[in-house]
């Protein structure tokens, strides 16, 4: 009972935290898939790239969003047929950046960490973005990669308010029957609401909160901070390694990484396991794969990881030689 009550909670405490992303990401999905064309919407966007990738990094990392207002988003966007580029830069750059990430991290590592973490947030997010659009450009490394594929929205073609003006009796009387619930397309809206916002965004959702709560209840993570060595190059790596598969709750771990730091852990490792830790635990791979098929899933974690080294080898490097 213990077990099914820390779900429960946890689910209960993050929809109302993020109610309103939630919200904000059914109507966009919906709304996308009943009054635009999907499929123009992605080649917009596609051909668009230099726009559409920068927006949806200062979006994630500006949007004051969990790892699970991040998915529920982000379905939204598969829902909407959104183009691999602007998913990927947004998958990277919202769980590792926040407005209110970046106070707590001034607050307890200093203002040149909170900075660090943040530009390597934005630069892995633009980074990756573009690798995403590249390869789904260039190859068909993303196809079928997707759980979501398919129509998103079960159209009733013959129900069409425009169809009436494209029909035989067109300028007769016939189009003065079309009823206010035709022109707003009540039927598709309804059938999109259950279909994308019901069974799609919302499903999801609840899926990834119960997923990161329990293996966030069976995992202990206390050990992993032994991994912080001081400055030595070996420690980055090692702290990689030991943030990727467990999982890091931000704000809770930040007095203890605080506390290590002062000790003399390296902070090039420090940055290194929060961006390995928040991008890649085992809630958030987890929660992707409920929506993310394997080949996809391994792509993201692996940049994530690699950038999480380079940006930790490059903060070490640039703070010696300030020094």
């Amino acid at each position: 009972m213990e077990f099914l009550s820390g779900i429960v909670n946890s689910l209960a405490y993050h929809l109302r935290s993020n109610w309103n992303i939630l919200l904000l990401g059914i109507v966009i999905a919906v709304g996308i898939n009943v009054y635009l064309e999907p499929a123009k919407l992605r080649a917009f966007l596609n051909r668009k790239a230099g726009v559409s990738i920068p927006g949806a990094v200062a979006f994630g990392a500006l949007t004051p969003l969990c790892a699970c207002g991040t998915m529920a988003v982000l379905v939204s966007m598969f829902a909407a047929v959104m183009p691999w580029g602007a998913v990927m830069a947004f998958l990277i750059s919202s769980p590792l950046a926040s407005p209110s990430d970046y106070m707590f991290q001034t607050a307890f590592l200093g203002s040149k960490f909170a900075l660090a973490m943040l530009t390597s947030s934005l630069a892995l997010g633009v980074t990756g973005g573009l690798l995403a659009h590249l390869l789904e450009k260039r190859t068909s490394f993303f196809h079928g990669q997707f759980r979501l594929l398919g129509k998103t929205t079960p159209v009733d073609e013959e129900s069409s308010p425009g169809e009436c003006a494209q029909s035989a009796c067109a300028g007769t009387a016939c189009c003065s029957r079309v009823t206010w619930q035709e022109k707003i397309r009540l039927r598709e809206l309804v059938d999109a609401l259950w279909a994308i916002g019901v069974r799609r965004i919302l499903l999801y959702f609840v899926l990834f909160i119960s997923v990161g709560a329990v293996v966030e209840m069976i995992i202990p993570s206390q050990w992993i901070y032994s991994a912080f060595g001081g400055d030595k190059a070996h420690s980055i790596l090692l702290s990689a390694l030991v943030g990727l598969p467990l999982y890091v709750s931000g704000s809770s771990s930040l007095p203890i990484l605080s506390s290590l730091m002062n000790a003399g852990a390296g902070q090039g490792a420090i940055l290194a396991f929060l961006i390995a830790g928040q991008g890649t635990s085992v809630p958030v791979v987890l929660g992707m794969s409920t929506f993310l098929k394997p080949r996809a899933i391994a792509a993201y974690a692996l940049f994530v990881f690699a950038g999480s080294i380079i940006a930790a080898y490059l903060y070490q490097w640039v703070t010696i030689i300030s020094v």
